[in-house]
């Protein structure tokens, strides 16, 4: 029995309850967070709670939602543990790291002239040696460093562009979902992770 892929109302739905639910948990891990006096940074906590609820248990509650199922290229079975694996770092991770680098890359160009502007503040991490943002902003500052005064003014319209291309790359993934109504995240076209109905691919296993 042939399987029926999730149309795009379900997809979105779908997105739309786990986007409830990740905000939902993000504000009471912000609160707990707060508590302890750790993590309190919105970005941190969403890169963890959404990456915890992504890969936590068979469905999320979107999909249970609206009875659809993840299942890899073969449309047969479901994810595997490394599919899933890179779903959650391309969904999470790696957005993340990407908006510190370029923000940090941006600051570190100009010459910290906004590091007390809002864009600058975002910038600022956390002390303690185990805090990522702190690497990662040293890192960039390491790599500035051998750059010359040429070459930086040379990188500053280079990495506006590449902010400008991200969010770009991220419309246009949207409009092809609504044209081929395939992958709604572009997490999950990298992964290779689509959907099928539950009820026919319950029926089918039958």
């Amino acid at each position: 029995m042939p399987l029926t892929p999730a149309n795009q109302a379900q997809l979105i739905r779908s997105s739309q309850k786990d986007e409830y639910y990740r905000s939902v948990l993000r504000n009471s891990t912000n609160e707990a967070c707060q508590t302890v006096a750790a993590l309190t940074s919105s970005n941190r906590s969403s890169c963890f709670t959404d990456g915890s609820l992504l890969w936590a248990g068979y469905q999320t509650l979107g999909e249970e939602y609206v009875g659809i199922v993840q299942v890899d290229p073969t449309k047969r079975q479901i994810p595997s543990q490394g599919r899933r694996c890179l779903f959650v770092l391309c969904h999470s991770f790696i957005p993340y790291v990407l908006e510190k680098v370029l923000v940090c890359l941006e600051n570190e160009l100009e010459g910290g002239q906004e590091m007390h502007g809002s864009v600058g503040s975002r910038c600022q991490v956390a002390s303690g040696w185990w805090s990522l943002e702190r690497w990662l902003r040293r890192g960039v500052q390491l790599a500035v460093g051998l750059l010359t005064e040429q070459q930086r003014r040379e990188c500053q319209p280079a990495v506006f562009v590449i902010q400008q291309s991200v969010a770009l790359l991220h419309r246009l993934h949207v409009a092809l979902f609504y044209i081929s109504s395939s992958f709604y995240d572009m997490s999950k076209r990298a992964a290779g992770i689509s959907y099928v109905s539950q009820s026919w691919m319950e029926n089918s296993l039958q």
